[in-house]
């Protein structure tokens, strides 16, 4: 328990810098906290041999399990339909966007 004390000490001054880092990134607050959370519960699992710099681990931790959370969604972004359909190029018509839905 004092070894993940410790860890933890290592780490704590850089979380609030890492919940800004990713509110900023990801425009969405309660994102960043889950994020930011996951990736501390990560990090004081790790073995104290691979961390010689808490804060670019921490980072880095939290880079990657971005990458795998857009890994896991398909990496493809959803945009709704009637975006698409505003756009000049776009060949789709939308007369009742609910009816689409259904």
């Amino acid at each position: 328990m004092a070894s993940r004390l410790s860890r933890a000490k290592g780490f704590l001054p850089f979380y609030e810098e890492l919940l800004r880092t990713w509110t900023r990134r990801l425009g969405n607050r309660p994102a960043a906290e889950d994020l930011s959370h996951d990736t501390l519960l990560k990090c004081l699992e790790a073995d104290d041999a691979a961390v010689r710099e808490p804060r670019a681990y921490l980072h880095q931790t939290a880079r990657n399990l971005v990458i795998d959370q857009h890994r896991r969604e398909g990496g493809v972004e959803m945009l709704p339909l009637d975006i698409i359909a505003a756009h000049p190029l776009s060949l789709i018509h939308i007369s009742e966007p609910t009816r689409l839905l259904s």
